[in-house]
């Protein structure tokens, strides 16, 4: 077996767009109050209740503005949910504050939560005409994230602008993106430093995740470790798991900060429990390898398992390898061919390896030399030293 244990990654990892959230948080509370008090007048008898829903919906619509993990599929994935999941009393509320408002922006909210995302986007676009920064921020949300209106990257960086000259922190941050990704615009990190900077000044802690890589790495900004660990400290102390994650392997290393692995181990579980899988797969490295740790390969299974279970590749291949040792837990070969499948089909070059032995010696399986095959050459022709080595002498008895 190929131990695929890699070392602790110390590439820091940044956030991506913010576009789960598409509502406002700012006009949100306005919103929903006006809902809530059309509830309390035309359903008294369930005011109480609906209320509570709202009040939870509205406590995850903050907590996803600071923390957002998903992409374009699973967002559209939970707006359908989010929609299904609107009673028909919260509806008809919402309905009556629409045909009431004369505002442009709270009807785009209203059209959006409803599910009529054109209806939105027009009503939004109406009030980003007239200036509203929230709707201009919106407007571009929907054009990147394609909700319900064909993505147009052009348009969306066109109303991010308007919003963030207007000093509007998630535009800001989105239009840093866009410079850093080089997303219909030429990358230019220095305009990405810019415009996070304006964010994380304001407390926006994607952004200030996104300025300490930056300074971490030396991209349009001049490399400066201290400023990093300032920022990602900044963002870590709001609960923001990538920060957490990035400051705890500056402690691991010590760079901008004298080496601790105390601190290390605490800020990657607080990132763990968040479900970040990176987190959890160093946590979990560094206890089966004991990496400033005691070794526990209890706690580095557990880590291992639950990054795994988010799609981690090295997690899985390292799981597998745990499942086919049979350490800490029974020997079992169905699981360690499950996880190194999933991890193999990621293009995991050790997991790969593992296969194809797995297969050539018919463990657990009934041998099969093409299989063993395909996977030693997915492996060797990633580097994979081992793979290349096994087709060499398979290549000299045959």
């Amino acid at each position: 077996m190929s131990e695929s244990k890699k070392r602790i990654t110390l590439i820091p990892k940044r956030k991506q767009f913010n576009n789960w959230s598409i509502l406002s948080k700012l006009s949100y509370i306005g919103f929903w109050l006006t809902v809530f008090s059309v509830i309390y007048n035309f359903f008294p008898a369930r005011s109480s209740k609906v209320e509570d829903v709202l009040l939870n919906r509205y406590e995850q619509l903050l907590d996803s503005v600071s923390s957002l993990k998903m992409q374009n599929a699973k967002l559209k994935e939970g707006l359908e949910r989010h929609e299904n999941s609107i009673d028909d009393n919260v509806k008809e509320a919402i309905i009556v504050v629409m045909e009431n408002s004369d505002d442009f922006f709270d009807k785009g909210n209203a059209h959006y939560i409803l599910g009529d995302y054109y209806k939105a986007k027009e009503n939004y676009k109406k009030a980003a005409e007239q200036g509203n920064k929230a709707a201009q921020y919106n407007l571009g949300v929907m054009y990147i994230s394609d909700i319900g209106i064909k993505q147009n990257l052009d348009l969306a960086f066109k109303w991010f602008q308007k919003s963030a000259e207007q000093g509007y922190a998630p535009a800001q941050y989105n239009l840093g993106v866009m410079y850093n990704d080089g997303e219909r615009v030429k990358q230019n990190f220095n305009l990405a430093s810019l415009w996070y900077k304006r964010a994380a000044e304001q407390g926006y802690a994607a952004a200030q995740c996104n300025l300490g890589v930056l300074y971490y790495e030396g991209k349009g900004v001049k490399q400066n470790f201290d400023l990093a660990f300032k920022w990602y400290k900044k963002a870590a102390e709001q609960k923001y798991a990538i920060a957490q994650f990035n400051l705890g392997m500056m402690y691991y290393e010590g760079k901008g900060v004298n080496q601790n692995f105390d601190y290390a181990v605490k800020l990657l579980e607080k990132a763990s429990e968040q479900g970040y899988a990176d987190a959890q797969y160093n946590l979990g490295l560094m206890y089966d390898e004991g990496l400033g740790v005691a070794r526990n390969l209890n706690l580095a299974l557990k880590w291992y398992r639950k990054a795994a279970e988010q799609g981690h590749h090295d997690s899985q291949s390292n799981l597998g390898l745990i499942y086919y040792k049979g350490e800490v837990i029974e020997e079992n070969l169905d699981l360690a061919i499950k996880w190194f499948q999933k991890a193999a089909e990621q293009g995991n070059p050790f997991a790969e390896y593992n296969l194809g032995l797995i297969y050539y010696n018919g463990e657990g399986v009934d041998q099969d030399f093409d299989i063993a095959l395909k996977w030693f050459r997915k492996a060797a022709e990633q580097g994979n030293e081992e793979a290349q080595k096994t087709l060499k002498i398979i290549n000299l008895i045959n």
